[in-house]
């Protein structure tokens, strides 16, 4: 088991183990590939990370197996600070990045459903 948190004001994620011990950071601030800018939500589902980005607003899907490899993002162009993320995905579907990302903003009015795909 893997837990992660956000590292508020570093722009970056921890990860630790199932026992609560520092394994390692992943990102700095940036705006490229794998780099954060405001991460403000996270949800993990089996080797993936998905990181809610206020600053950058978008979601970065990273595999924590293989050395942090950004798998995909999503743009999040229409919705102004968004701040909560719901990832539903289905547990017949064999696809890692399979399901729907529900997000809002601070006020919880503006939400939008995302279909993930590679």
């Amino acid at each position: 088991a893997v837990v992660t948190t956000q590292s508020t004001g570093n722009d970056r994620i921890a990860v630790f183990n199932h026992e609560g011990c520092y394994v390692k950071s992943i990102g700095c601030k940036g705006s490229k590939m794998g780099q954060f800018s405001e991460p403000c939500a996270l949800q993990l589902s089996g080797s993936v990370l998905a990181v809610l980005e206020r600053g950058n607003k978008r979601i970065q899907f990273i595999c924590l197996e293989s050395d942090n490899t950004v798998l995909s993002t999503l743009l999040l162009p229409n919705i102004t600070n968004p701040c909560y993320m719901v990832w539903i995905k289905s547990h017949d579907m064999k696809d890692e990045l399979s399901g729907e990302i529900v997000v809002a903003n601070e006020n919880k009015a503006y939400f939008n459903t995302l279909n993930v795909n590679k």
